[in-house]
């Protein structure tokens, strides 16, 4: 006679089979967690070639794409931010200090002695030019005023769209002149900004003159501030003043009361 109890039979196919769908379980859910990896680089990839501006009002309410947020510059609610995806604090890890940290960089300030002051009150600005260069020529381009020197170029005002339909961030229009290249992201006198120094491996052919842009946001318009520079390996001396020069013009940029 067997003296087996059919209820441990039962017991063991029971465990057997909660085991068996655990595995699958487990294992349903590392594939899960790998697609959802997966499909969030791919959008930190693509959001961190565009640099893609939200909120604020200078974004018109622009909304990130799903998977993403909006990540505050932590300048106000009119500069907005940028979108990010859900896992861009984990790829930060992997990747080092994000690229939207606010830094300013240090240059040494001109000699007062050589220096002229220019200040607009109606563009509300102010900045200072080697007194060297001739007087800056003022122009008037539509939604726009140009203000010229013998090495450097400020344009002020409002940058719509192609279809005019709306005005860019300034993290747009700096995209549109980037040529896919990453911007620094700096802070010009409490604003936030971006320095794209444009050199002839970023530029198409044919190749112009490398440049210097920085884009910075004011409080209603945007504000442009452009150098040409002489190509590095024919004029390297000229090269480094002109680029020593734009930087210590941009660190005397100021907005006005």
């Amino acid at each position: 006679m067997c003296d087996v109890n059919p209820l441990d039979f039962l017991g063991a196919s029971i465990i057997k089979s909660i085991q068996m769908k655990s595995k699958i379980f487990v294992f349903a859910a590392l594939v899960l967690l790998i697609l959802i990896s997966l499909w969030q680089y791919a959008l930190h990839y693509k959001l961190s070639q565009t640099d893609m501006a939200c909120g604020g009002d200078w974004s018109y309410g622009v909304k990130c794409p799903f998977g993403s947020y909006c990540s505050s510059l932590g300048q106000g609610p009119l500069a907005g931010g940028i979108c990010k995806p859900w896992l861009s604090s984990v790829f930060g890890i992997f990747e080092g200090q994000g690229k939207s940290t606010q830094t300013t960089t240090p240059v040494e300030e001109p000699s007062p002695e050589e220096w002229k002051t220019y200040t607009n009150k109606a563009l509300g600005f102010s900045v200072r030019y080697p007194g060297a260069w001739s007087l800056p020529e003022e122009r008037i381009l539509s939604t726009r005023t140009e203000i010229e020197w013998d090495g450097l170029t400020i344009t002020v005002g409002v940058v719509y769209n192609q279809s005019k339909e709306r005005e860019l961030s300034y993290l747009e229009v700096a995209e549109r002149l980037s040529y896919g290249k990453e911007p620094d992201h700096i802070s010009i006198d409490g604003h936030p900004a971006v320095y794209l120094k444009m050199r002839d491996e970023d530029l198409p052919s044919p190749k112009p003159n490398p440049y210097n842009l920085v884009v910075i946001q004011g409080e209603q318009i945007v504000y442009e501030l452009y150098t040409m520079l002489p190509l590095e390996e024919n004029f390297p001396k000229e090269y480094q003043e002109a680029q020593t020069c734009f930087d210590q013009v941009l660190s005397t940029f100021k907005f006005l009361d």
